[in-house]
């Protein structure tokens, strides 16, 4: 009965731990959210519920499509509120999906989707991607931000086209298991290494623990990624 008890409590005490690790681990943005909502609603709404935030261009009756974004461990969601809203000015209706226990498939688009994950987000992505294979047609791209598979995971064979990002100054990436797990990506997968870009400039937040500082402003990194995301859309 008392070992039962002891379990229990170490059980609680365990959990409060790991809650206030989040809570207290979580990388904030290093902007001022207020002012950049306010000038981009000239151009986008966005809607933040619980589970997600959209951002969809104003003006636009019908988007060109879904993204859907997975946001890296520990990283508050709206630090990549600036780039996903550059995203959306080009016609897509932008998801940045906050809750692990979402359904990706809730948020895709019936004839046009691009998934985007950064470091686990991106893991994330690729493990939901087998139980999306009735909708496989409808995914346009992938965009893996400093992340990479696993050798179990062989994705090898699927119809998509995939890009993989990663700065060479990422202090968080193990770049052997980047490079080992290469063949489990689709053939034709395209690889931009960014020169001086690190882990953290994807989002807007300080730099993350173990990470190396770039040499290179967030901004330019960002728009490696939006020039590559521009060029997944021209080929839809």
């Amino acid at each position: 009965m008392y070992r039962k008890l002891y379990i229990f409590i170490f059980a609680i005490f365990s959990l409060i731990i790991f809650l206030l690790l989040i809570l207290f681990a979580r990388y904030n943005v290093n902007f001022n959210i207020k002012s950049l909502v306010d000038y981009e609603s000239k151009y986008v709404s966005i809607n933040d519920n619980n589970n997600y935030i959209c951002i969809r261009p104003r003006g636009e009756d019908n988007t060109l499509g879904n993204v859907i974004f997975y946001p890296g461990a520990f990283v508050y969601g709206k630090s990549y509120l600036p780039i996903l809203v550059e995203i959306a000015k080009t016609g897509q209706c932008v998801y940045m999906v906050k809750s692990m226990f979402s359904d990706i498939r809730d948020f895709l688009h019936d004839e046009s989707n691009i998934l985007i994950g950064h470091s686990l987000g991106g893991v994330r992505i690729l493990k939901n991607l087998r139980s999306l294979e009735d909708y496989i047609n409808t995914i346009k791209g992938v965009i893996l931000l400093a992340s990479y598979g696993s050798k179990s995971l062989d994705l090898s064979d699927l119809p998509v086209k995939f890009v993989s990002i990663i700065g060479d100054r990422d202090g968080l990436v193990d770049f052997d298991r980047y490079e080992n797990y290469k063949g489990n990506l689709p053939v034709n997968t395209k690889y931009v290494v960014i020169d001086g870009g690190n882990h953290s400039n994807f989002g807007n937040y300080r730099l993350q623990f173990n990470d190396m500082e770039s040499t290179i402003p967030y901004e330019r990194q960002q728009y490696i990624v939006i020039n590559e995301f521009l060029d997944i859309v021209r080929g839809i």
